[in-house]
């Protein structure tokens, strides 16, 4: 039965009165909230993979313009302990250690407090960078039993042996300051 305004009136399985269906219960406004929550969610992960890809792949280089000078300090803190220090003043010197830095993509994240939680002895090898007019930059990479931390993005564990073979091996494993002066391609 039709009225003359073309309704067809109310379902037979009604109690008379014509039902309109409820706005959260229409299915294309439903499937609409739920395609949008299921974006937002992907849009979510999405962000979160992306931070940890520039983590790892390194996101921004650090950058070395204006570096005057590169401290090396390498602690062992398991017996018997040892520290090693290396200064890197000359020029030449420090390209070398901006071409390691570039060559292993470095970037540095925040600070490195906790490097490795509830770890007792390992290797600390912290470099500060100094230049002329600005705040220091410190670098750490710590390692113990078999477990690294580090405030540094790229290929950090490359970065350190490379910084290992070229300054630390070639002043000798001694105590106190050393020179590199007279290292082969220091």
């Amino acid at each position: 039965m039709t009225s003359a305004t073309g309704d067809p009136g109310p379902s037979p399985d009604t109690d008379g009165a014509p039902r309109r269906a409820d706005a959260a219960t229409r299915p294309g406004r439903a499937r609409r909230r739920l395609w949008i929550t299921a974006a937002a969610a992907c849009v979510a992960v999405l962000a979160g993979v992306a931070v940890l890809v520039l983590r790892l792949l390194g996101g921004a280089s650090l950058d070395t313009s204006g570096i005057t000078g590169v401290q090396i300090t390498v602690f062992q803190s398991i017996p018997p302990p040892d520290t090693i220090r290396v200064s890197l003043e000359t020029g030449a010197s420090i390209t070398a250690f901006d071409q390691l830095v570039q060559d292993h993509g470095i970037g540095v994240v925040g600070t490195s407090d906790d490097l490795v939680p509830g770890c007792a002895g390992g290797v600390m090898t912290t470099i500060l960078l100094t230049r002329d007019r600005q705040a220091p930059t410190t670098l750490e990479y710590y390692s113990c039993g078999g477990t690294t931390g580090s405030n540094l993005t790229g290929d950090a564990s490359g970065f350190i042996s490379a910084v290992a073979a070229r300054y630390i091996d070639c002043a000798g494993r001694g105590w106190g300051s050393q020179s590199v002066g007279s290292c082969p391609g220091a």
